[in-house]
């Protein structure tokens, strides 16, 4: 197997990384490479999901699984309290990366970091809040209230 990912696989992805950096790539090459990149990533991911939930449900066992899953989505649902001020910085950068003006780039990173400091307190409360409620709004039968807490502990501190 590893053979062949050495011989075959490789070598197309060396071929793609090529053609992106070569000068001549327009901006529509570099779109289809991101798409197809974007897309190998979603299929390796939905493939990984695929094979490694019926071994955690077998592991866990469905009751503690879906526990799990719903801890998984109250940290979704707590990365709302994370207004992506780094990501919106990344791509206003982006956009404005041709103008000259030092100083209004500065002003942008430090907005940014001013914002991140302000949610990152309120980030910390809420992921404080949820850890101490989660066994509230999440029941599990008394019989694996020790696991529970073991893997309520662990979930959040993965995230």
């Amino acid at each position: 197997m590893l053979n062949y990912i050495n011989k075959k696989i490789i070598p197309i992805f060396q071929k793609f990384l090529l053609t992106y950096r070569s000068s001549k790539v327009g901006l529509s090459e570099r779109a289809g490479l991101t798409f197809i990149s974007t897309f190998l990533l979603q299929a390796a991911r939905f493939l990984v999901s695929f094979v490694v939930t019926p071994i955690v449900v077998r592991g866990l066992g469905t009751e503690l699984y879906g526990a799990w899953r719903m801890m998984q989505q109250s940290v979704g649902y707590l990365s709302f309290t994370d207004l992506r001020s780094m990501g919106t910085l990344k791509f206003t950068l982006a956009v404005r990366q041709h103008v000259e003006d030092v100083e209004e780039k500065r002003r942008q990173i430090g907005s940014a970091l001013k914002l991140w400091m302000i949610t990152l307190p309120v980030f910390v409360a809420c992921g404080i809040i949820l850890i101490w409620q989660v066994s509230n709004f999440i029941k599990v039968r008394p019989q694996y209230g020790e696991y529970y807490a073991f893997v309520r502990k662990n979930r959040f501190a993965w995230s």
